[in-house]
């Protein structure tokens, strides 16, 4: 943290002033909390009472965003004015603490993906002049009056640095100087008779031009490997509060910030070089985000759509993400994921896709030299359907934020407390709000991790609690499935013991909420596994067969909403055959025979209706033997003629997939 004094006045007990102070936080699992600002009285010693006596008399909590770095105090306005990780410049009431005006880092809007530098100073200059310094090797002042005293234009001044800008201060004479990184201590003013020589300030200049060169490529490897390694953190003590320093994480530099109250170093992300390709995507940032256009033979013209990638990721996963998002055929996948391969890191123009590539170099083609591409080419050669095959799985996704998840980790505490198969303090408390808290930031899943301490405790729940109480775990599971990190290959064997267990606890006798909850949870936790990552799908189709054969069983269930379950799962399965080159012939009879439940049970809603008549259609389009065996036991169960019926009543979209399979099936 920090601190600053006001001056107050006499009493009869001693002068009295004022002591101000701020704080960094302390860390909770990945997140840093509770930073304060703190104001106290001061009763200075006198030879009558040697002792100072401070008493607190106000405090404001988490008004900034992320730790406060640096505190000060404004003598002509008797403001206090903090700065914080969170790059923004707070003014406050110098009573009270409480803040009336919030200054941000101009860097936050400029930035791609609008995330602040973190500041690493802040001073008052006077006339409503503020200054504060980055991490991005910048100093920036604000100016809040005009000359008058009026209001200002609220246009900050950018001072740029060669590096991190660790301090500011003003000089008597009006001037300002900085300290950086780089060693220098350097002299800012506004009168030109003190102006530094042309060649100092181009000298400034070509070292600023150098310095962000060299961040846009990152560390390069000797760098990286020079650093002292993570996994030896625990025996690195930080120096001060919020110190910041690099660590090689696998081969990876990463930035940590020290956390005096908990004595650890906290990961705060990757240390990479900037990026020109860096954006969103419906409020979701990645570190490159490219063009791509569609032909759409529909209308005869493009749809121009963007992709997000980030470094690291499996360009098939993003590129299969990509399809499923835009409902795209399944067969572009492979071109998409070489286009991500070619595009990242690279300045080239958008690929279209269903068009040979660019020349080399981003020049234009000649007229005619770009000739459409049979998109078809490599891909199945089959009629086009309007309904059919399936493109991309459905998931179950409700309940991924803070109040959702606190509701499921009460009740999961609530049963803790009675069971002998009990998580323990650290596995129930710590553990489960860390992980609820990176399952509520969805929107940072493609960069926050679940560590195996959070997996084990869910994992330990779902296998050993009964079929009464587990519904908590599998309702975390499910959410746990479609993280990227969470369902990664290493992760298999953890999601195929989850699964199994799972589909035990649904041939268990219940009563009450689990009766409902248990089968609803277990077929939405599989359907969402298809969505997951490599280890969470491997692990739902490497136990295809029992999955479906517990969906048939739950298909005449009076519930709506295992019913929907039911039938989503089934879908998923069927894409997943007509997506992967295939299933065997029992999974796919197997669809066909959940179809048949759903069907005769006469109990399911027209979307349920619909989801279950996709299945079949892209069961029968499913590539191989599967496909095969799907198509002649359609025939020997009459199905022709029974989805016509059960079509008619549930809408067009039901019609019009029971058309395509009939067309199948009489072809």
């Amino acid at each position: 943290g920090a601190a600053t004094t006001a001056s107050g006045g006499a009493t009869g007990g001693g002068l009295v002033g004022r002591l101000v102070t701020t704080s960094a936080g302390i860390a909770q699992g990945n997140v840093i909390s509770n930073h304060r600002v703190r104001i106290f009285t001061v009763h200075l010693p006198t030879s009558a009472s040697p002792i100072a006596n401070t008493a607190l008399l106000h405090t404001v909590s988490n008004d900034h965003g992320g730790p406060i770095r640096a505190v000060s105090y404004d003598v002509a306005t008797d403001s206090i004015v903090t700065a914080s990780n969170d790059g923004t410049v707070k003014i406050r009431d110098g009573s009270t603490g409480e803040a009336h005006t919030t200054l941000s880092h101009p860097a936050t809007f400029a930035s791609a993906d609008g995330q602040p530098p973190m500041l690493l100073d802040v001073a008052c200059l006077g006339g409503g002049r503020y200054a504060c310094t980055a991490e991005d090797g910048t100093c920036v002042i604000w100016y809040t009056q005009d000359d008058h005293g009026g209001s200002g234009s609220g246009e900050p001044q950018t001072l740029d640095h060669p590096s991190s800008v660790w301090t500011v201060r003003p000089l008597p004479n009006g001037d300002i100087v900085t300290g950086c990184q780089d060693g220098f201590l350097r002299i800012y003013t506004t009168d030109d008779g003190r102006l530094a020589p042309p060649e100092e300030v181009a000298a400034l200049a070509d070292a600023v031009a150098a310095s962000r060169t060299k961040k846009s490529s990152g560390p390069s490897a000797e760098e990286v490997a020079a650093l002292p390694q993570w996994e030896m953190c625990a025996l690195t003590q930080g120096r001060s509060e919020g110190q910041v320093q690099m660590f090689n994480k696998g081969g990876r530099a990463i930035a940590a910030q020290w956390s005096a109250a908990s004595g650890t170093w906290i990961e705060i992300g990757e240390v990479t070089g900037t990026n020109e390709n860096a954006g969103s995507i419906d409020g979701v940032t990645y570190e490159h985000v490219f063009p791509i256009e569609i032909e759409d033979p529909a209308s005869g013209g493009v749809r121009k759509l963007q992709i997000g990638y980030n470094n690291g990721e499996n360009q098939f996963v993003v590129a299969q993400r990509f399809i499923d998002a835009n409902e795209l055929p399944q067969y572009h996948l492979a071109q998409i994921a070489d286009y991500i391969r070619q595009r990242a890191g690279a300045d080239a123009g958008p690929a279209t896709l269903g068009m040979e590539a660019a020349p080399a170099g981003g020049a234009a083609a000649a007229p005619g030299a770009a000739e459409p591409m049979d998109i078809a080419a490599g891909g199945p050669q089959q009629p086009a359907y309007a309904h059919l095959p399936v493109r991309g799985y459905k998931s179950f996704e409700t309940g991924a934020t803070a109040q959702g998840l606190g509701k499921i980790v009460a009740k999961a505490r609530e049963f803790n407390a009675t069971l002998t198969t009990n998580l323990t303090t650290e596995e129930i408390g710590p553990t489960l709000d860390s992980l609820c808290q990176t399952l509520a930031a969805t929107n940072r899943y493609h960069a926050s991790k679940v560590s195996d301490e959070e997996l084990a405790a869910v994992g330990k729940m779902v296998r050993h609690w009964d079929a009464e109480r587990v519904f908590p775990a599998l309702d975390l599971a499910r959410l746990l499935a479609v993280h990227p990190d969470a369902a990664t290959s290493r992760r298999e064997a953890f999601w195929t013991e989850v699964v199994a267990a799972a589909l035990a606890k649904c041939k268990e006798e219940v009563s009450g909420t689990a009766a409902v909850a248990v089968p609803m949870l277990t077929m939405r936790l599989c359907t969402n596994c298809f969505k997951g990552g490599v280890g969470s799908i491997k692990a739902v189709t490497g136990q295809l067969v029992d999955v479906l054969q517990c969906a048939e069983d739950l298909a005449g269930s009076t519930n709506k909403n295992v019913r929907l379950a039911v039938s989503t799962v089934i879908l998923n399965a069927a894409s997943y055959g007509v997506s992967n080159g295939g299933l065997d012939a029992a999974a796919s009879k197997k669809i066909l025979a959940v179809v048949g439940a759903i069907v005769g049970s006469g109990l399911y809603e027209s979307e349920g209706v619909v989801r279950a008549l996709v299945a079949l259609g892209s069961a029968l389009l499913i590539p191989g033997a599967g496909g095969v065996a799907a198509k002649e036991e359609a025939k020997s169960l009459h199905f022709e003629s029974m989805v016509g019926h059960v079509a008619s009543q549930h809408g067009d979209k039901a019609k019009g997939a029971a058309d395509e399979i009939r067309s199948i099936l009489q072809s």
